[in-house]
C-alpha cells in the first residue's frame, strides 16, 4: 500500500547572512516542471521571493508501517521569514503537555479558566462566547487556534505555558533556532516576560488550581540581526522607510515547523525527545481540529 503526503509550504523570508542552503534535484526538478507561469514567475526569483519548500513523502509497507523521506528546495533555518500564525501550533501542543505534567485533579483541557491582570498591559480574561460554556479553555483556546486562527487564543495560551516553559522547552526537544518571544497584541519585550495569574475553576465555581504571574529571566540570543522589507506601516499607520526588523520577534524555521507536525501526526517517526507528552486523548483532539473546516465544526 501506497499512501505519500505532500507537505509543500512556501514561505516569504528576508535574508541576513546567507547560510547554506538545502536542496534536492528530485524537488527542484518537480517544481521547474511545473506549467503555471506565475509557479515559474516565483521560482525564478528566489532573492525576491526567499521562499522555502519541503516536500514529505511517505510511504507505507504492507503492515501500514510508514515511513519517510523530505525533500528541499532553498531551505535555510538562518534565512527568516515571519512565521506568523504557525506558532500557534507548538503553543497548542505544550498547552495541552503542560496539562499533563501538572497532573492537578480536576484540571484538564475542558476546565474552566479566569485570566488575571498582574503586569502592565495585561487584559483579563473570565468569559469566552465563542465556547458552548461561556467560559475560557485551553479546549477552546485550541480550537479557534486551529479553526479561525484567532490571535488572543494564541495569546492565552502563551499566557498559560509561559515564555521561559515555552522556549525551555523546544530547546530541550531539539529546536534550538526556535524562538517564542511575544503576544499578538502591542506589548514590549519585557511586558512579554511576563504571564498573567491563572486560576481554573470548576462546576460550582470553586478554584480548583491556581498558577501564579510568571515571569522569563532566561535571556534570548539576537546576535543574528533580522531585517526585511524596504518600508512599514508602523502603529499610527505612517510609512516607516526602513527595513522592519525582526531581529527580536517570533523565530520558527521551515525545518521546525515540519518536525514538530510530525513528532505530533506520527509520534513514533521521530526521536523520544522530540515527542510531546500527550495522552492518545490529546492526539485525538488535536487531529480533529488540525483538519476540520469552520464549517464543519458547531
Amino acid at each position: 500500500m501506497r499512501n505519500s503526503l505532500c507537505c509543500l509550504v512556501v514561505l516569504l523570508a528576508s535574508l541576513l547572512g546567507r547560510g547554506q542552503s538545502k536542496t534536492d534535484d528530485l524537488l527542484k526538478n518537480i517544481l521547474k516542471a511545473n506549467p503555471d507561469s506565475l509557479v515559474q514567475a516565483v521560482l525564478n526569483n528566489p532573492d525576491v521571493y526567499r521562499y522555502q519548500v519541503i516536500y514529505t513523502q511517505i510511504e507505507r509497507d504492507k503492515n501500514n508501517n510508514p515511513s519517510f523521506k523530505n525533500y528541499y528546495y532553498n531551505v535555510d533555518p538562518h534565512r527568516y521569514f515571519n512565521p506568523a500564525s504557525v506558532v500557534k501550533m507548538p503553543l497548542a501542543f505544550l498547552s495541552l503537555e503542560k496539562l499533563n505534567r501538572m497532573n492537578k485533579k480536576g484540571v484538564n483541557k475542558f476546565t474552566s479558566m479566569q485570566y488575571d491582570s498582574g503586569w502592565s498591559r495585561q487584559t483579563v480574561l473570565y468569559r469566552d462566547s465563542t465556547a458552548e460554556t461561556g467560559v475560557p479553555s485551553i479546549a477552546q483556546f485550541i480550537r479557534k487556534a486551529f479553526l479561525i486562527s484567532d490571535n488572543d487564543a494564541y495569546t492565552r495560551m502563551y499566557e498559560f505555558v509561559g515564555q521561559q516553559t515555552t522556549n525551555r522547552r523546544l530547546h530541550d526537544m531539539g529546536y534550538p533556532e526556535t524562538r517564542i518571544t511575544r503576544r499578538f497584541m502591542r506589548m514590549n519585550a519585557e511586558e512579554n516576560r511576563h504571564t498573567n495569574p491563572i486560576r481554573f475553576i470548576d462546576d460550582k465555581g470553586y478554584v480548583v488550581y491556581s498558577q501564579p504571574a510568571q515571569y522569563n529571566r532566561d535571556s534570548f540570543d539576537f546576535s543574528r540581526e533580522y531585517k526585511l522589507g524596504k518600508g512599514y506601516l508602523n502603529a499610527n499607520d505612517s510609512l516607516i522607510n526602513e527595513p522592519i526588523d525582526f531581529t527580536r520577534a517570533n523565530n520558527f524555521p521551515l525545518e521546525d515547523m515540519q518536525q514538530q507536525l510530525q513528532s505530533v501526526l506520527f509520534p513514533s517517526s521521530v526521536p523520544s525527545i522530540q515527542r510531546f507528552q500527550l495522552e492518545k486523548k490529546d492526539y485525538d483532539f488535536l487531529y480533529r481540529f488540525l483538519s476540520q473546516y469552520p464549517s464543519e465544526t458547531d
